[in-house]
C-alpha cells in the first residue's frame, strides 16, 4: 500500500518515520519530491498492519500540522534522531530542483527568494563556493554531496563545482540546514537561479 501526500517538511518526515519503525518493527519507506513547488512524500507502508497504519498517518499529519504553524522545518533532535546515512553525518531531504530566478541579474539582485522557511539574498550566499563547504562538514559528506548532486569539476586549480547547467555552485547554512544552490549566466544576459538541493547535516561531536 502507497500513499501520496503534501508535506510541510520532508525532514521531519525521515525523523518520524524512522522513530516508528524502531519502536514498531516495521518497514515503512519513503520518497520525497518538489512538484510544482510543493513537496510531496510518497509512503510505502508494505506489509505494515492497517492499525499501525493508522497510528502512522494520524500521527504525522498532527506533527506536519504542528510545524507548520510553529515553521519550524525539523523535529526535537534528542527525542526523533535523524536517521544514519551510510555512517556519515549529512543526508540529503529534498532531491528534486526548483528553478528560482530566470531573468536579467540586476533584477535577481533585489530579489527576497523563499526556500521552505527561509528568506535569502544572491549575496547571502553568492560568496560561499561549494568549495568552502569542506571547511564546514567532514570529508566523507562532501563527497557525498557531490557525488550524489553529480556536480561536475571544471577547473582543478581553482576547485569550480558546476551545476548540469553549467552554473556554479554555491551554499548556505541555516539551523543545520545546508542550501546548494547554483547561479550564472545561461546565456548572453540571461541569469538563473536553482535550488539544487538541501541537506541536513549533523556536525561531529567535538569530543570524537
Amino acid at each position: 500500500m502507497k500513499a501520496k501526500k503534501i508535506m510541510y517538511t520532508p525532514a521531519a518526515v525521515d525523523q518520524f518515520t524512522y522513530r516508528f519503525n524502531t519502536e514498531n518493527h516495521t518497514s515503512i519507506e519513503h520518497t520525497s519530491e518538489v512538484l510544482d513547488g510543493s513537496p510531496f512524500v510518497t509512503i510505502d507502508f508494505k506489509e505494515t498492519p492497517f492499525q499501525l497504519i493508522f497510528e502512522y498517518t494520524y500521527e504525522l499529519g498532527r506533527i506536519q500540522s504542528q510545524l507548520a504553524k510553529k515553521r519550524e522545518q525539523l523535529l526535537p533532535l534528542d527525542y526523533y534522531p535523524y536517521p544514519p546515512s551510510d555512517g556519515k553525518n549529512i543526508s540529503n531531504f529534498l532531491h528534486t530542483k526548483q528553478k528560482l530566478f530566470d531573468g536579467d541579474e540586476g533584477e535577481c539582485l533585489q530579489k527576497v527568494f523563499q526556500v521552505d522557511d527561509q528568506k535569502a539574498t544572491l549575496t547571502d550566499f553568492y560568496n560561499n563556493p561549494l568549495r568552502a563547504l569542506k571547511k564546514e562538514i567532514d570529508a566523507d559528506s562532501f563527497e557525498k554531496v557531490i557525488e550524489e548532486s553529480k556536480f561536475n569539476l571544471i577547473n582543478g586549480n581553482l576547485e569550480i563545482y558546476t551545476s548540469e547547467e553549467r552554473l556554479a555552485v554555491h551554499y548556505l547554512i541555516r539551523n543545520e540546514m545546508i542550501y546548494l544552490l547554483s547561479y550564472g549566466e545561461y546565456q548572453p544576459g540571461r541569469y538563473m537561479l536553482f535550488l539544487e538541493g538541501v541537506w541536513y547535516y549533523k556536525p561531529w561531536d567535538e569530543e570524537e
